[in-house]
């Protein structure tokens, strides 16, 4: 595989900050998963701050997390605000950024990290087979702190969890009215009985608005 230079990185990060404003930015993602008995939630809040850990890469100064993304977003970043790190890290989390900017669509499991990783420090894991993002928890909420092209199911404590559902809202919004996601034969009152979650949704009545995709 070409080694990724660094002005396909900053075409990469800017087309994902983009990415992340239009889908993540000042946005609540709340994951609802279950394996057999076992039904939890954790809930996640993504600030334009937290963008800079998911790309994995170093700012070249004193540059604020917030200024990196505005950069970012603006298509104003260069070559010389940002370093690689030594480990090859950065490449593969650039690697995998573009299909993590829509978590909220494409997480089908969830899990506690394991700790395997030398270099990672997370609580949460939610992804796929071959990408994930890593949260810590702050607070009320989990904030996301890395992306990993990884399996879920190989960097997770056991069991790892099967998404059923995924809701997002503004933060601002009281209550979840939009389910992005939902797994095949699983219906609202399936999800309801996961300890908690009821009194965080405010469904319509009318079907609510998910994506298809195979991810």
């Amino acid at each position: 595989m070409t080694p990724m230079t660094k002005a396909q990185a900053c075409r990469t990060i800017h087309r994902c900050a983009t990415a992340y404003r239009d889908n993540l930015v000042n946005k609540n993602v709340l994951f609802v998963a279950e394996r057999g008995d076992i039904r939890e939630y954790f809930e996640a809040l993504f600030l334009s701050g937290n963008f800079l850990h998911l790309t994995g890469v170093d700012v070249a100064f004193s540059m604020t997390a917030n200024a990196f993304y505005n950069l970012a977003v603006d298509d104003r970043l260069t070559v010389n605000d940002f370093r690689f790190t030594a480990d090859g890290t950065s490449r593969m989390k650039l690697d995998v950024l573009p299909t993590l900017m829509k978590i909220h669509y494409t997480a089908r499991m969830v899990g506690n990290y394991d700790g395997s990783g030398n270099y990672l420090m997370a609580d949460k894991i939610a992804g796929t087979t071959t990408a994930a993002m890593g949260f810590v928890k702050d607070g009320f909420f989990y904030y996301p702190n890395s992306a990993l092209k990884a399996d879920v199911k190989t960097i997770t404590a056991k069991p790892f969890l099967k998404v059923s559902a995924v809701f997002i809202k503004g933060i601002s919004d009281e209550s979840y009215n939009n389910m992005t996601y939902i797994a095949n034969g699983m219906s609202i009152t399936d999800i309801v009985k996961a300890p908690g979650v009821s009194g965080k949704l405010k469904l319509l009545p009318e079907a609510p608005q998910v994506e298809k995709t195979d991810h």
